[in-house]
């Protein structure tokens, strides 16, 4: 029995070597004689993945982004739907003219954004609604209106069509507009007559 207990504990301490051997990255002594796959000269290097972007014929190269040219064809959507997680949105504004406007814009001008089925809601219920006597008003969005200039409440038919309007004021000039928000006097949106 002793000597079975002793052979025992000899091929545990094997396991035990070889084990901690493996764990290390180490491989057991008979193993590094064989080579793990072809010598290093005979490995091909892998070809980038051609993007929809490139001309075919042309691989990419990981070490420089890829650039677009402005007489690049491809649309914005085209883009958004050729990289993964790209949406319109998060195209640069070299690609999508719409970013490029956007990006001009202040963020005050987010806050209060209309489409224009709404400009025109607002313009209509607005149109009996008499010019503010304030003068002439050259404020843009972003800009703070002078405490001279006095600000109207939306009439209740033109709040219940566009019920985003109910918490801001307005000033109407001759031309246009202005959507105010009244604790700072804060233009928020601009309509065009």
């Amino acid at each position: 029995m002793s000597h079975a207990l002793k052979i025992g504990t000899v091929i545990l301490a094997l396991g035990v070597a070889i084990g901690t051997a493996a764990a290390q990255g180490n491989p057991p002594a008979d193993q590094k004689a064989q080579p793990s796959g072809p010598p290093a000269a005979e490995q091909k290097p892998v070809p980038a993945p051609r993007l929809p972007t490139q001309p075919p014929g042309v691989e990419a190269d990981n070490a420089k982004p890829t650039m677009l040219k402005p007489e690049h064809s491809a649309t914005p959507d085209q883009i958004a739907e050729a990289v993964p997680g790209a949406t319109r949105q998060t195209m640069p504004s070299t690609i999508s003219a719409e970013n490029a406007a956007q990006d001009k814009l202040p963020i005050l001008a987010f806050q209060f954004p209309l489409t224009d089925e709404q400009k025109g809601e607002i313009a209509a219920g607005l149109k009996a609604a008499p010019v503010a006597s304030g003068g002439s008003v050259q404020v843009t969005v972003a800009q703070s209106l002078p405490t001279g200039v006095a600000l109207q409440q939306f009439p209740a038919g033109t709040a219940n069509v566009v019920p985003e309007v109910a918490r801001y004021k307005y000033v109407k000039l001759s031309k246009r507009v202005l959507i105010v928000d009244p604790p700072f006097r804060t233009v928020v949106g601009v309509i065009e007559n």
